[in-house]
Formats: structure tokens, sequence, C-alpha cells
């Protein structure tokens, strides 16, 4: 189990940092974060995290600047309960708009990070191809969708990707308690296509 905490208000930013709880040592510790969140602990906390392999990894918004920001993820290893961030150069124009929406993804055993960008409606899907390697993100797919702008209305900021585990090769988006069709494949194999509208 890991909590985020935070400190203070303002810039300098909040002091963040995290408990962790360690099942195997059956004890909480404390880790300092290196990143002073802009984002309450409350709407840190309403994350579910997603796992691949042995990490969980979170969204974590924080302050670069007196009036700058940045996003990055958080990674949580559970093998040996350390923090580290995964770094997203190949999406810093990504990162660097507030109105883009974040939300993270294990989609065929890899890490995935997609965005949705709301003045053109457009969801990008990126894909760690090896893991720890962050220059190994690569495109996985695009769709753009202007019903795409209901994720944008209040309440549906917290969206995730699902990823069903079958040869179909689907990808469903959910937000809001509702989920739509984004992506599908034909077999196990072959490259994800985005689904039109029209599907």
């Amino acid at each position: 189990m890991v909590v985020f905490c935070s400190s203070g208000d303002g810039f300098p930013a909040r002091a963040s940092y995290a408990y962790a709880f360690s099942s195997r040592a059956n004890k909480w510790s404390c880790i300092d974060l290196d990143y002073s969140s802009y984002a309450s602990t409350h709407s840190l906390s309403r994350q579910l995290a997603v796992q691949v392999g042995e990490t969980l990894h979170w969204d974590f918004p924080c302050w670069s600047g007196p009036s700058s920001f940045d996003r990055i993820v958080l990674a949580f290893n559970l093998a040996n309960d350390s923090i580290r961030s995964v770094p997203l150069y190949k999406m810093k124009p990504l990162c660097d708009v507030l109105e883009s929406i974040p939300f993270l993804s294990e989609i065929g055993n890899s890490f995935c990070v997609g965005w949705l960008r709301s003045n053109t409606h457009t969801l990008e899907v990126w894909m760690l191809e090896h893991y720890g390697d962050p220059q190994s993100w690569k495109m996985l797919f695009t769709v753009e969708d202007a019903s795409l702008k209901e994720v944008h209305e209040p309440g549906y900021r917290h969206c995730s990707l699902l990823d069903i585990k079958d040869d179909s090769g689907r990808v469903l988006l959910l937000y809001g308690g509702r989920c739509k069709l984004i992506a599908r494949g034909c077999g196990v194999d072959q490259q994800l296509a985005p689904v039109s509208t029209n599907s």
C-alpha cells in the first residue's frame, strides 16, 4: 500500500512524500519525493495504480517552476519498496499542456500512457516497449473522435484504458462509469488499429 502526502501551500509548492507499507517487513516507511505536487492528496488518492510486472504506477502532476508545471509518472517497486520516476521525454509537448489528460494503462503486458487533448479530441496512446529504457517509447495508436469531449466533463478526469485479454485485441476507454471501444486488432500478434466513429 502507498499513501501520498503533502504539506504547505502555494509556491514553493507542497513538500511531497509517500508512506509505503511493506507486507514482507510488516511495517510502514516514509519516502521523501523529489517532486512538489500541485494536485491535492485527495485527487492523488482517487487514482488507481496501474501494475506492470512488480511495479505500480501513478500520474503525478508537479511544479517545475513558479508558474510552470510538469507531469511525471511515479513508479513504486513492490520487490524493493522503492519509488522512482518514469521519464516521458518523447511526450514532453503533451506534458506541458494543462488541458491534456493523461491516463496510464497496461496493454499487452507493456506500460502505456494515453493522452487526450481537448482542442483536437485526439487520443494518443504511447507504449514503453522496453521497461526501464526511456528511449523506447513509441506511438501505439491515435484515435480522433468528437465524442471524446465527454471525457473533459466534470467527474471524468480519472480515465483508464482496459486491454481485453482475448484474441480480439480490443482496448476500451473507461471514464465516468462508461466505456468506449477505441481500438481493436485482428489477432494477438497484429498491430492494434483505431476504431472509426462508424464502428
